[in-house]
């Protein structure tokens, strides 16, 4: 059973299909790997991990699963929340000891879920894919968690939303948790004059954090049609506000998304760095790229186009070499009902905003999007979601380049 269409973001939350074994099929001349599983899945979010591995988090048939592969792209475990009613996981973290926290929501009583919409949910995984413990926070009216971070301590910060019933607006949700997962604190805060939801934390070298998200320009609970980003830097230990700002000149958001773009937020010595997605026009994304200095202040502000049109998913950091950004992009127009096959895209951008080189792999299937790399001296590992031919499945896939983004196997 599927969730609740409120919190799908339909175009770059991609249906994936696969099962709990998977499945290789032969790689071509070394710079490919295709995966073919049959079950469906959703997957919300994938990062590298320490080992060098990846983590996935998502949905499939009303259960959140999270699983983990190994550096070599072979899957090591495949853990799944089996509540019996609707719940997922949104976002995933790398946690200190080489384990997990997986967020998200879950309806589902025998857990402690008393909504009948959807309370915040969270679980502490091993490095092994043993539950630590499990949480739910119970909210007046539907609320989910999208992101977390743990803190130097052990202990965490998660965030997200709750609908407001009364006032009829969604309300940015902080919460802060013992390193047992038990609640040290829980502020709700309207940012903006409509609805707001957090969407990314990160934590500053002082400690401190900072919470990037968007609100609504529309006083509605049915969803963001637009939006302004925000970020707000709070003390984690008790969730104290230090400062909030609303950049003005995003203004824009998925025409075909119930709620709000992906984004995602990194923290440096001297400031802030978010990624998300941005709508110019009907038919035109990009991916957008806002530096703000350590007290929110508006820095730089670029857009990158890929192809033409770019859906953004990742932003991941190089160190001195700035980012490389991970989706998809294709050639043509968006404005009609059937998107055209996208390809699974990233590009490189410098410490100073420019675009280093851009790399498209088209051909891998019908459509493609990049998810998450893994970045080495001599390669680069991509791990995406492609469309069978048939498209009515989604299988993962990962590719093989060199530092610039080039297939192994091109000449």
């Amino acid at each position: 059973m599927r969730i609740s269409n409120a919190y799908v973001v339909p175009l770059l939350f991609i249906l994936l299909s696969c099962n709990k074994e998977f499945e290789a099929s032969k790689t071509s001349a070394g710079a490919m790997r295709f995966y073919q599983n049959p079950s469906s899945f959703f997957i919300h979010t994938a990062l590298p991990t320490p080992d060098g591995g990846r983590i996935m988090v998502g949905e499939t048939a009303g259960d959140g699963f999270i699983y983990k592969l190994d550096a070599a792209g072979n899957e090591e475990w495949t853990r799944y929340t089996e509540g019996e009613r609707d719940e997922y996981f949104w976002h995933v973290t790398n946690c200190a000891d080489g384990g997990f926290l997986a967020v998200g929501a879950t309806k589902s009583p025998s857990k402690g879920a008393s909504n009948i919409n959807f309370d915040g949910y969270a679980v502490r995984y091993s490095a092994g894919g043993n539950v630590e413990w499990e949480k739910v926070f119970t909210s007046t009216d539907r609320a989910s968690f999208y992101t977390g971070v743990e803190l130097a301590d052990g202990s965490f910060v998660v965030a997200g939303t709750q609908l407001d019933r009364f006032q009829n607006v969604y309300l940015t949700w902080i919460v802060g948790l013992s390193a047992d997962g038990d609640q040290l604190y829980s502020r709700l805060r309207r940012i903006g004059l409509c609805s707001s939801v957090g969407l990314s934390l990160a934590v500053a070298p002082n400690g401190l954090c900072v919470l990037a998200g968007v609100n609504s320009e529309s006083c509605s609970a049915t969803g963001f049609r637009s939006y302004q980003t925000f970020a707000t830097q709070f003390n984690p230990k008790h969730g104290g506000q230090q400062w909030t700002k609303i950049y003005s000149n995003y203004t824009r958001g998925y025409r075909r998304s119930p709620l709000f773009p992906i984004m995602t937020i990194l923290a440096s010595h001297d400031g802030f760095t978010i990624g998300s997605s941005f709508e110019e026009s009907s038919t035109v994304f990009a991916a957008q790229i806002l530096r703000i200095g350590i007290n929110g202040e508006e820095l730089s502000e670029r857009k990158y186009h890929g192809l033409g049109f770019f859906l953004f998913q990742q932003l991941q950091p190089l160190g001195e070499d700035g980012y490389l950004v991970l989706g998809a992009s294709f050639e043509g127009d968006s404005s009609t009902t059937n998107f055209p096959p996208y390809n699974a895209s990233m590009f490189q951008v410098s410490s100073a905003g420019d675009e280093s080189w851009s790399s498209t792999i088209g051909g891998v299937s019908t459509s493609s999007i990049a998810f998450v790399a893994r970045v080495l001296p001599q390669e680069i590992q991509v791990s995406g979601f492609y469309e069978s031919k048939n498209k009515e499945q989604f299988h993962v896939f990962t590719y093989f380049t060199d530092p610039k983004g080039k297939l192994k196997n091109e000449k």
